[in-house]
């Protein structure tokens, strides 16, 4: 295990899950101040759910990613024979390979699945400070 590598594509995966991070508090922001009227409590609780839905989303297919380990060949293949062309099945695994080669440009170790567990955990950790930004405010 290349541990510089795996690294990189940890600080990679940090670096997109703040910017997708940014994002939804950015929008959720911007919704949860419509809704609530600007009430800074719901903007916050409003931003915070939104953090751990997505988290959760994302933590949910990497689930599913896991599980079906090795499947995109055999639905590829099994596509292709409902097609009965051999022309398809062709472009289909040359689909696949350009798209992993793209991957592998970006991401050198780590795999999509893993990818997007690691930034789910992330964008679910931003959740958590909110919530604890909450709890400090509402506290009695």
């Amino acid at each position: 295990m290349n541990i510089k590598c795996l690294s990189k594509d940890i600080l990679k995966c940090t670096k997109y899950s703040c910017l997708l991070s940014s994002i939804l508090i950015l929008i959720s922001a911007i919704v949860g101040a419509i809704i609530s009227k600007a009430d800074w409590i719901g903007t916050l609780e409003c931003i915070k759910g939104t953090l751990f839905i997505v988290g959760s989303i994302g933590l949910f297919i990497g689930a599913i990613a896991i599980f079906l380990k090795g499947r995109p060949n055999e639905l590829t293949k099994q596509h292709a024979s409902l097609e009965n062309n051999e022309a398809n099945s062709h472009f289909i695994e040359e689909d696949l390979d350009e798209n992993m080669e793209e991957w592998r440009s970006k991401f050198t170790y780590l795999s999509f699945k893993w990818a997007i567990i690691i930034l789910s955990f992330i964008v679910l950790g931003y959740g958590c400070i909110v919530d604890k930004v909450l709890f400090i405010i509402l506290k009695p």
